[in-house]
């Protein structure tokens, strides 16, 4: 008899939002995300788009041209995440990521810190890219974050890799 042998390998994605009243330095993230000076924080299941995932299959396989994410967007117009987006609807504003890493085994982990004078508004989507301008997008998600100058926005993009 053979044994049939089955995996059921996921790929999804999570984002955290944190609202910190003032300016944030740099050193002060980790602290942050641990909960220190939160004045809002959201969590929100991201969509991990066809793009996001032929690029995660292409990284997987060497495959040449593949350039992991690297920028956090945001943008004002209200969306409705689909994994056939390309582009986020709406986006106004994106920044490098301070932080891009592994993060407990299974989660690729992306950070970008939007300061007191960057990115003020209410935000209604938010993407993972892997270029400044244009790119990949892989992964958005819906969001509804009012940010104005007297507040920084931490912002935690995590793709997992799972079972």
């Amino acid at each position: 008899m053979a044994l049939a042998v089955a995996d059921r390998l996921r790929v999804r994605g999570e984002v955290t939002f944190w609202l910190v009243a003032g300016e944030l330095d740099p050193r002060e993230i980790e602290r942050v995300i641990s909960g220190e000076r939160v004045a809002q924080r959201v969590v929100r299941r991201n969509l991990v788009t066809n793009v996001g995932r032929i690029q995660i299959v292409k990284r997987i396989t060497d495959q040449a041209g593949v350039t992991s994410p690297t920028h956090i967007a945001l943008g004002t117009t209200v969306i409705t995440p689909a994994v056939t987006h390309t582009t986020l609807a709406g986006e106004t504003f994106r920044k490098a990521c301070s932080t891009v890493a592994p993060f407990q085994s299974y989660f690729a982990r992306y950070v970008a810190t939007l300061q007191t004078t960057e990115a003020n508004g209410t935000l209604r989507g938010a993407g993972l890219f892997d270029a400044a301008t244009a790119g990949n997008m892989w992964a958005e998600v819906a969001i509804n974050i009012v940010k104005t100058s007297a507040s920084t926005l931490v912002v935690e993009h995590k793709i997992e890799v799972k079972l």
